[in-house]
């Protein structure tokens, strides 16, 4: 359930973390801002920047985290998604304490600008360390936290300072199409995920990249329909189905629309072990969608072959179809 943070704290919220790193005489550092709007992760942005050395204490970080956001961050703000997700947020949890007025002011500013008729007030503050909100506050900062470094680690010194990197660029979705041995790099990519909500009642949810960026008009929620109680498997299944019959109805078939949320993908990357891959190419294939291991059906004329894979978060592990195995030789490949 690691794609979705169903508080009501993150219906629309911005997270905001710095990591740095001592480099050639000065402090390389990275702000790293998180998009949550209805509970999913809408965008994750990175900034540059460098400071001299002996300026790297809390007050400094506050400093640089709250130059980007003022400068780099929100004034690049943009029209709201088709799905309705605003750029600008309506609470703001960050790493270091600033100066919130100031902050509040640059935000309703940028905001104005694309989104003349919104008022809706700002909150902006740092994780609250007791209270029935604490571990919400605590979870998001520290996957906020998480992707900075993974971000800063990755990216290195490629960028410029100052500029924004997307969470998946162009180089690491051609490293993946090697790993999986796939014909052509991966332009649209589809990641599926179930979570929760307190136990109860289950919900799947997709995230989009395309040519490495995320593209949150393309991001959906399935609420689960056929599956009682909790049963992952079951409910990637149907999740699965319903989503590429979705592609027949709309008659999309194989092209990659950027703008149509049914188009087939090129790759298709599941949250789970081998028992969720297995589950979701059983609901790809009641749909006609088949795993690369496999040809489509000749005597049946909408059906289309896919790549997909499934990603053991806890051990960082990527398992294929028909091979036991990770296909990766350690939980740092790509």
């Amino acid at each position: 359930a690691g794609m979705v943070f169903d508080s009501p704290r993150n219906v629309c919220r911005d997270v905001v973390t710095i990591v740095k790193s001592n480099e050639m005489g000065a402090l390389g550092a990275l702000v790293h801002v998180v998009q949550l709007r209805q509970g999913l992760v809408a965008g994750q942005f990175s900034y540059e920047c460098i400071v001299p050395l002996g300026l790297e204490n809390d007050e400094d970080s506050a400093a640089a985290i709250q130059t980007v956001l003022e400068r780099k961050h929100y004034p690049s703000g943009r029209e709201a998604s088709s799905d309705g997700f605003s750029w600008f947020p309506d609470s703001i949890l960050l790493s270091h304490a600033i100066d919130t007025n100031q902050l509040r002011a640059a935000v309703r500013q940028a905001r104005n600008q694309v989104e003349q008729k919104r008022r809706s007030k700002i909150e902006i503050q740092t994780a609250v360390t007791r209270g029935p909100n604490r571990d919400a506050d605590k979870r998001a900062l520290d996957f906020c936290a998480s992707n900075a470094m993974q971000a800063f680690v990755q990216k290195g010194r490629e960028n410029e300072p100052g500029s924004a990197v997307s969470s998946l660029d162009g180089r690491a979705a051609k490293e993946l199409a090697s790993l999986l041995r796939l014909d052509k790099p991966v332009k649209r990519i589809e990641c599926y995920d179930i979570s929760h909500t307190q136990g109860e009642s289950s919900v799947g949810s997709r995230v989009v990249f395309i040519d490495g960026k995320p593209a949150p008009h393309l991001y959906r929620k399935f609420n689960i329909q056929t599956v009682d109680g909790v049963d992952d498997y079951a409910s990637i299944q149907e999740v699965l189905e319903r989503r590429f019959l979705r592609s027949w109805i709309n008659g999309c078939g194989g092209q990659v629309d950027a703008q149509d949320p049914w188009s087939i993908p090129d790759l298709v990357v599941i949250d789970g072990g081998q028992g969720q891959l297995n589950a979701a190419i059983q609901g790809m294939s009641k749909a006609m969608i088949y795993p690369t291991t496999s040809e489509p059906d000749p005597s049946v004329p909408r059906s289309a072959v896919v790549p997909i894979c499934s990603l053991a978060k806890n051990k960082e592990e990527v398992f294929v179809p028909g091979i036991p195995s990770p296909v990766n030789e350690s939980p740092d490949t790509p």
